[in-house]
């Protein structure tokens, strides 16, 4: 994977794989913090033994995941609208650094 030595890269592990992550200073601390859920959603998922495969498992954790986001939409007042604008710019960049992974295990495969 190329990544762009101007920008700072954020290191995170989800379901004991690393990613990296371009994104502002500001940023490192949130995203973080969203990986950790993310990766205890999907650790969730998998050990309950409901879903099988790694791609399966981050659609049902996104699904869960959206489906909490939206109810608290629908409950929010606007400090927390606010909130939300940032929950989904990172949840945007995680999802982002996923289809990257993916591709990147297509390519591996051929």
């Amino acid at each position: 994977m190329i990544v762009d030595t101007e920008k700072p890269s954020l290191k995170v592990n989800i379901l004991e794989k690393e990613y990296h992550i371009i994104c502002e200073d500001h940023e490192c601390e949130p995203l973080t913090k969203a990986a950790q859920y993310l990766d205890s959603k999907m650790k969730e998922i998998r050990d309950g033994r409901k879903v099988v495969g790694a791609e399966a498992i981050a659609i049902m954790a996104a699904l869960n995941m959206a489906h909490d986001y939206m109810l608290c939409m629908e409950n929010s007042d606007p400090a927390a609208q606010m909130n939300n604008a940032k929950i989904k710019s990172i949840r945007d960049k995680v999802e982002s650094a996923l289809m990257q992974y993916q591709q990147m295990e297509m390519i591996q495969e051929c």
